[in-house]
C-alpha cells in the first residue's frame, strides 16, 4: 500500500506559530512562482487543476499526524479517493493526477512510499515474469524450429550435444518432471551421445526439437527409476 508524504514539510509549511499548535486550522504556503516545480506543473495542459488539487492535499496533510504525511487517524494511508471525499473534490482522478505528478522527479513535492510487503510483492512479480519470459523464450524457440525443420532421422551422432540444458529443463518442466529427473536424463543422454534409445541398437541421433521432446516424454521418468534402483540401463527395452 502506498503512503504519500509532503517533502520538507517542516521547512516549507511550518513556522514559529504553527510549530506550537497541536492542531492547525490553516497552513502557511510559500507565495513564490519562480520555482522549477511550480513552472513544471503550470506548463501542463491541466496544470491549474494539478495546482488546485495540490493545495487540497496540503490542507489534508496539515491535519494528519504526523503533519505532512498523508495518513488517516487510524494510521492507514490516505488515497486519492479519501482525499477527494474529505475535501469535497468531485474528481478522484484529478486528485490522483496531482499525487502522481507532484511525485515525479521533475516536481519533487511529494514522496510516494511503498511498504515492505508491497515492495516484496512487486519484486516477486518482476522476478516471476522474468522467469516465465525466459522459459517461454526457450519453448517458443523450440516450437519455431519444429515448424521449420523436417522430422527426419539423422545418421549416427558425433557425440556433440545439440541442445542446451536450459532447453531440456524447460521441456521437462513443461511435462511435469522434477529437477532431479531432468538432471539424470541430461547426464545419461550426454553419456549416450544424445541417441534416442538407451540401448546400442536402433540408435537415432536427436537433431530436431521434436526428437528432443519425444525423448524427454519417453525416457525422463525411466532414467530416474534407473538411478534410484541402480538398474542396468541395458535391461530397459528400447521404444519402437
Amino acid at each position: 500500500m502506498k503512503t504519500y508524504r509532503i517533502n520538507e514539510w517542516d521547512k516549507h509549511f511550518e513556522n514559529n506559530r504553527t510549530r506550537v499548535m497541536d492542531e492547525l486550522r490553516w497552513v502557511p504556503v510559500p507565495n513564490k512562482h519562480d520555482g522549477e516545480g511550480y513552472k513544471t506543473i503550470m506548463a501542463e495542459p491541466d496544470g491549474i487543476i494539478i495546482y488546485a488539487c495540490w493545495h487540497l492535499i496540503l490542507q489534508v496533510a496539515s491535519k494528519c499526524h504526523p503533519r505532512g504525511t498523508l495518513v488517516r487517524s487510524d494510521g492507514t494511508p490516505h488515497t486519492a479517493r479519501s482525499i477527494a471525499i474529505k475535501t469535497g473534490c468531485r474528481s478522484v482522478d484529478h486528485v490522483q493526477r496531482a499525487l502522481d505528478f507532484c511525485s515525479t522527479p521533475e516536481v519533487g513535492w511529494i514522496t510516494c512510499i511503498c511498504d515492505e510487503n508491497e515492495s516484496e510483492r512487486q519484486a516477486n512479480v518482476t522476478r516471476t515474469s522474468g522467469e516465465r519470459q525466459s522459459s517461454g523464450d526457450v519453448l517458443n524457440g523450440i516450437e519455431e524450429n519444429r515448424r521449420e525443420e523436417k522430422h527426419t532421422v539423422s545418421p549416427a551422432g558425433d557425440g556433440v550435444c545439440p541442445f542446451s540444458f536450459e532447453q531440456v529443463q524447460a521441456l521437462g518442466v513443461k511435462h511435469g518432471f522434477t529437477p532431479d529427473q531432468i538432471t539424470e536424463f541430461w547426464n545419461h543422454q550426454v553419456r549416450m551421445n544424445w541417441t534416442r534409445t538407451i540401448t546400442p541398437t536402433n540408435r537415432i541421433v536427436m537433431k530436431t526439437p521434436a526428437q528432443l521432446e519425444d525423448c524427454v516424454i519417453r525416457f525422463v521418468d525411466i532414467f530416474a527409476k534407473v538411478a534410484r534402483m541402480q538398474t542396468d540401463p541395458d535391461e530397459i527395452p528400447a521404444t519402437v
